[in-house]
């Protein structure tokens, strides 16, 4: 069996494209109550009354998405490995308490890129925390906080998300 291309593609970039995370978005996956994708594309979120997305807003180059394909030519199969890491800065009890709560649960997870795109990551098998670091530092300069790094298994590459859903995240759903 072959499965057909659809389409041709050509690097159009003008050298317009940056790398980074600026901000990414959690929720319990348990709150998710439908996704809607509608030609690749997530144009819907729906979520439990009350609860939202939390906003994370990160300092520059402390944050990345990354996703790998894995396919097994034997047995016709693949996986796509999520992998979302952010830091926040500075030791607290309020930030130790909330990681302890997103380390319990099965998360979604929006990563917003530098280029402005929101990619829906864990959207059917969920995301957990693998491990979290929390550091003083040596030196003065070096980070005093804490790295997340949250992980998934899924079918697809993650989903980018139109403009009119990114602006919901953090609205409770009627």
């Amino acid at each position: 069996m072959s499965c057909a291309l659809t389409s041709d593609y050509s690097q159009a970039s003008c050298g317009d494209l940056f790398g980074g995370v600026p901000t990414i978005f959690l929720i319990e996956k348990a709150n998710i109550i439908s996704v809607t994708v509608t030609s690749d594309v997530v144009t819907s979120i729906l979520k439990t009354v009350p609860f939202k997305f939390r906003k994370y807003e990160l300092k520059q180059g402390t944050a990345q998405g990354k996703e790998t394909k894995t396919v097994n030519k034997e047995n016709g199969t693949s996986s796509t490995k999520q992998t979302v890491t952010f830091s926040q800065q500075g030791l607290s009890a309020a930030l130790r308490t909330e990681l302890e709560i997103i380390c319990q649960n099965l998360l979604t997870v929006v990563v917003l890129d530098e280029n402005g795109t929101g990619w829906l990551y864990g959207k059917d098998k969920g995301m957990r925390v693998t491990t979290v670091d929390a550091d003083t530092g040596k030196a003065l300069s070096d980070l005093n906080g804490y790295m997340i790094n949250l992980e998934a298994e899924e079918k697809y590459f993650a989903y980018p998300i139109d403009s009119n859903t990114l602006s919901l995240l953090t609205v409770i759903d009627d």
